[in-house]
């Protein structure tokens, strides 16, 4: 994917975490977790133009397969984004 369009769409995918018995045994403590079953995942799509009251940015939410039609939660979301403006409203950041 190029970075053009990469930097247009962000996934997070959310997801419970699992302790690992097997890697705990190594460590020999109860430190080590792997990603379980799912909680939601979250979009956000980038159109200045088309979404320029949010900074640009479209949010998505969906849980249990299904989108979130929950306005109330979703204006949240631009909130929150709002204190990452010097990164464009992005918390995550992939490896280069």
């Amino acid at each position: 994917m190029s970075e053009e369009r990469l930097a247009r769409v962000r996934p997070a995918l959310h997801y419970r975490h699992v302790p690992s018995e097997e890697n705990n045994k190594v460590f020999g403590r109860d430190q080590s977790f792997v990603a379980g079953p799912p909680t939601n995942i979250q979009f956000m799509v980038k159109d200045p133009k088309k979404y320029a009251a949010t900074g640009g940015w479209a949010f998505g939410h969906f849980q249990d397969g299904k989108a979130s039609t929950d306005e109330t939660m979703m204006k949240t979301c631009f909130a929150c984004h709002q204190q990452m403006k010097a990164r464009d409203l992005v918390f995550t950041r992939y490896a280069r």
